[in-house]
């Protein structure tokens, strides 16, 4: 009976110990706070219906990365995106107007000083990769345009060609301008120093190296040239009368 006895407060002395020990552990310290990165002058300004604006935090469907300072992102809050991608680099910005459409998978880098994206009003696209990566060039998109997928448009060759004789540089980059209510088909590749008139089809998979001044026409081929004019087209799948 002695032994059952002493063997109980044994255990009886073991479990206020522990509970002691829980009672007076000291309490994890809490975890610190994420670090707050410095926006260096960046800026993300969401664009009210009756044109007030004011700073977001970010804006939905988009991943906006700046690498360098002082630039901004404008986007209409009536615009609906899904799975873009914008980079910007030092002074440059982007912007993007209000649309009635769905604004997929935009690829921006806007990496170099003073590039600029401009995307006009119910702009629509499944995919598209644009690439400003030389200083102080822009793309400029119209209203009603309409994107496919694959879809790749650059101000730049991204490495220099020299004239051998002189050494001097000779495939400086330039802006990309494509008209209002234009329509770029699937995997077409829009290069450096390019204007598209209004009302431009470019067909798929069409590499576009000089500018087409004249308005309704289609254009493909590589190169593409024009090759139906007095064109116009609409959102509708075809139907036969």
């Amino acid at each position: 009976m002695d032994i059952l006895k002493r063997i109980s407060l044994r255990l009886r002395r073991k479990q206020t110990l522990s509970q002691t020990l829980i009672e007076t552990a000291p309490a994890p310290a809490p975890a610190p706070a994420p670090a707050q990165m410095p926006n260096n002058g960046n800026k993300i300004i969401a664009i009210n219906s009756d044109g007030t604006e004011e700073l977001a935090a970010s804006i939905a469907g988009a991943l906006i990365e700046f690498r360098g300072k002082d630039s901004v992102v404008r986007i209409s809050k009536g615009a609906k995106l899904i799975g873009c991608k914008f980079f910007l680099g030092t002074e440059c910005s982007i912007e993007i107007e209000s649309s009635k459409y769905t604004i997929r998978n935009v690829v921006a880098h806007v990496t170099f000083a003073f590039g600029r994206l401009k995307i006009g009003k119910d702009f629509s696209s499944w995919g598209v990769s644009l690439k400003l990566e030389e200083p102080s060039t822009t793309v400029t998109f119209g209203q009603d345009c309409m994107l496919s997928y694959g879809i790749t448009i650059r101000t730049t060759d991204g490495h220099q060609i020299l004239d051998l004789s002189t050494g001097n540089v000779v495939n400086f980059g330039a802006d990309v301008m494509i008209g209002n209510h234009c329509w770029i088909g699937q995997d077409a590749m829009i290069l450096k120093g390019v204007t598209l008139a209004n009302g431009t089809i470019v067909a798929a998979r069409s590499l576009v190296a000089k500018s087409v001044a004249e308005e309704n026409t289609i254009i493909a081929g590589v190169s593409a040239k024009v090759v139906r004019r007095n064109v116009g087209w609409n959102r509708e799948a075809p139907r036969r009368k």
